[in-house]
């Protein structure tokens, strides 16, 4: 039986002082208006020498990069793969829902009564140790949010049902899935989850997949064809999806170019400075009734503030070469 690992709680806080302006043209900036002006998203780090088990660099990164430009996410199905701690993904979720919250308010319709669906957020990672997926789906639940019913992790928890800070109307559409990059059974799994689902009530039409996130994947050299073949066969299936990465560079010798001719893909390198993305912004709340020892404490800052320069860290669209 699996024993889960001591827990640290961090608090990561987005605001719009570390927003560039951007030209938005009329209907992206009516979104934008619709949006928060700063976001505080939970986070569950664990005590294990897991990778999947600390905020990485990378998912900063690409967590600022999202905030910058949520006007892009919010009606956007995204799928995160090796998602460990999962900060990208919950920032989208929440900024959903807070989104559609005041998209009901401004069309003057009564929320407590009025059902509303967020597009999908799928977030995967490997079931072993299983761990890894069951803290993500704590994490959801630590941030008020709730998991689709067809999730792989979905649980009926008389707590949450008691947790008066849910909206149960709200179909959150959040799937915790099961993914081992380069194996695709899983893939065909979450495609059909999502054919399931109804872009609204009164319409038969399906999601498909808008954005591919990962942060600090290509990290094991073995690991890189797998990561591009899995995200292959998610643009075969959804064409016009973009792959989003952030990658820390460990060695020069170190290169996924021949692989993404390879598999027929482009990529455009994002200046970090483009989005505003610094490091010494990030607030981090710790939580005080974290348990773990200090030399454990010390152990896990060590690996958020940062495991190497944040200037070491790129961030990619990649796209299909169509």
């Amino acid at each position: 039986m699996e024993v889960e690992p001591e827990v640290n709680i961090k608090e990561i806080e987005f605001t719009n002082e570390k927003t560039n302006n951007i030209l938005l043209n009329e209907y992206e900036n009516n979104i934008n208006k619709l949006l928060p002006d700063n976001i505080t998203i939970s986070i569950r780090e664990l005590v294990h020498p897991h990778f999947g088990c600390y905020l990485w660099p990378g998912s900063y990164v690409l967590a600022s990069y999202i905030w910058n430009y949520r006007y892009k996410f919010v009606n956007a199905t995204t799928i995160e793969l090796g998602s460990g701690v999962s900060l990208p993904s919950l920032l989208i979720a929440k900024l959903k829902y807070e989104y559609i919250q005041k998209h009901e308010c401004l069309n003057n319709k009564n929320s407590s009564i009025s059902n509303k669906i967020l597009s999908p957020t799928i977030i995967t990672d490997i079931s072993n140790p299983r761990f890894i997926l069951s803290n993500i789906q704590k994490e959801v639940k630590q941030n008020n949010l709730r998991l689709n019913e067809q999730s792989s992790f979905y649980e009926i928890d008389m707590e949450e049902e008691n947790n008066k800070n849910i909206d149960y109307l709200t179909q959150y559409n959040i799937f915790v899935e099961p993914l081992y990059w380069g194996i695709h059974d899983t893939l065909v799994e979450i495609k059909q989850k999502l054919s399931n689902i109804p872009t609204s009530f009164t319409s038969n039409n399906n999601y498909k997949i808008d954005y591919i996130l990962a942060a600090d994947n290509f990290f094991i050299p073995k690991d890189y064809e797998d990561i591009l073949s899995t995200v292959s066969i998610i643009f075969r299936n959804y064409p016009n999806a973009k792959f989003i990465t952030t990658y820390q560079e460990r060695s020069s010798q170190r290169t996924i170019q021949h692989l993404l001719d390879e598999w027929n893909m482009k990529a455009v390198v994002v200046p970090l400075s483009s989005f505003n993305c610094n490091v010494n912004d990030l607030v981090v709340k710790e939580d005080q009734n974290s348990t773990e020892t200090s030399s454990i404490k010390n152990e896990i800052d060590n690996n958020l503030h940062f495991g190497g320069s944040i200037y070491s860290i790129f961030l990619l669209i990649i796209e299909s070469n169509k």
